[in-house]
């Protein structure tokens, strides 16, 4: 029995009287806190909710409780969508209940998780998840090279753009890139397209210090302040500057990404002058990732 929640005076009759007393103990307290340790984070149709979500059961001093079942639902539904995976789990020692592998099928913005735990002999908790977004991976050129690293900003004042096709109607909020920096900063541009080639129209953009980009060449997912409104077939451009030495993973040798392709502008160059990427060595799309909300 665990009688850390005993209340047993002082007494001078020995151990006899604290053993009867210890007869009346309950034993641990029921849960009254339903706590999130992590709320849900952006997420993308389809794949798992990362990291996975995490709850606390405490008693009314705080101490964690074992044992309580959780289920999790969604609350807010803002894309009509689906919650899938395993939704219910019992907390651990720690009084954690852990949830992996959960995924949501339709995107939208403002989702919210509800976690409900109906333990014996006390009242139901109930408890709501931050609100959290849901993408649509759009486009995608994933594949990228080994070795092979495209300068951004540098000595040239290098810029990078690809031209992208979107392929569903919604709104642009988030691009994926490989891309790292060594000084200064990336600047992200959305732009119009005329022709086959970026235009002047800024549509969105991002600027990200140095010290806010991971120092391997993994995708990192760059948001944008405003979502730029897309429409199916829609054609824009992914530019990419900086004023200090980044680098951009490159793309395969081919063409494999049939909704546009990829650009360089560099001095000694004309300011604006747009030469496709396959006049180098043949690559002619850059690595990236599009998110539609």
């Amino acid at each position: 029995m665990d009688t850390r929640h005993c209340r047993l005076p002082p007494t001078r009759h020995g151990l006899l009287l604290v053993a009867l007393l210890s007869l009346a103990c309950s034993g641990p307290l029921p849960p009254t806190q339903l706590v999130f340790l992590t709320q849900p984070g952006r997420a993308t149709v389809g794949t798992r909710l990362a990291p996975a979500i995490q709850l606390k059961a405490l008693d009314a001093e705080g101490m964690p409780v074992s044992g309580v079942t959780v289920s999790l639902s969604l609350e807010t539904n803002p894309g009509q969508g689906t919650l899938s995976g395993s939704t219910t789990a019992s907390t651990n020692a720690m009084g954690i209940a852990s949830f992996e592998g959960l995924s949501i099928d339709s995107r939208g913005m403002g989702y919210t998780l509800a976690a409900r735990a109906e333990p014996k002999d006390a009242r139901a908790l109930v408890t709501v998840s931050s609100p959290f977004a849901v993408f649509l991976l759009d486009q995608q050129q994933p594949s990228t090279s080994s070795e092979a690293v495209s300068a951004i900003g540098g000595e040239s004042e290098q810029k990078l753009a690809q031209v992208v096709t979107a392929g569903s109607d919604g709104y642009l909020g988030e691009v994926a890139l490989p891309v790292s920096c060594a000084s200064g900063e990336l600047r992200v541009e959305i732009r119009g397209v005329q022709g086959e080639l970026p235009d002047g129209t800024l549509l969105a953009s991002r600027t990200v210090p140095s010290t806010g980009l991971p120092s391997s060449d993994e995708f990192t997912r760059i948001a944008f302040p405003e979502p730029v409104a897309l429409s199916a077939g829609t054609r824009f451009a992914i530019v990419l500057s900086s004023s200090g030495d980044c680098g951009l993973r490159q793309g395969p040798v081919g063409n494999p990404y049939p909704g546009g392709d990829g650009f360089f502008d560099s001095r000694p160059n004309a300011p604006g002058e747009w030469v496709p990427l396959s006049i180098g060595d043949g690559r002619s799309d850059l690595p990236f990732q599009t998110f539609l909300l």
